[in-house]
């Protein structure tokens, strides 16, 4: 059950990304934004969408989604900035002691239970989901 809710969660995370070339990057506390943006990363290219994970992968393509992690990467956005921000929600007490909880983003994932990730939060007009999605 744990792989078909984290598929469930990859498809609306695809969905929020716009068509065309675009810049994801995905943040929170620890560890886990790495993972999350490979798991998108590999959900993007799955999805028939080019896809580049800096540093290390070839030049984006024309038509690529760039999908970065971290706060490092967070705080020094591409030029016109980020298309979409992902924010991994993973300890509260951590997210209260630094001050960050992902105000700005424009998803929340909730990761308190890895096995059961939760969209806690999705900007309006963010996603484009049709019937049968």
């Amino acid at each position: 059950m744990t792989q078909d809710r984290w598929d469930e969660v990859m498809d609306l995370l695809v969905a929020a990304v716009p068509a065309g070339p675009a810049t994801v990057v995905v943040d929170g506390t620890d560890e886990r934004t790495g993972q999350v943006a490979d798991r998108l990363a590999a959900a993007l290219r799955a999805a028939g969408r080019p896809c580049t994970r800096p540093p290390g992968d070839a030049p984006a393509a024309d038509a690529a989604v760039v999908v970065a992690d971290g706060p490092f990467a967070r705080e020094h956005p591409p030029v016109g900035g980020w298309d979409v921000i992902v924010w991994l929600r993973t300890s509260r007490r951590q997210h209260e002691a630094d001050g960050t909880r992902g105000d700005t983003a424009d998803v929340v994932v909730d990761l308190h239970d890895p096995d059961w990730p939760v969209i806690r939060h999705l900007a309006p007009g963010s996603c484009r989901i049709t019937a049968g999605t």
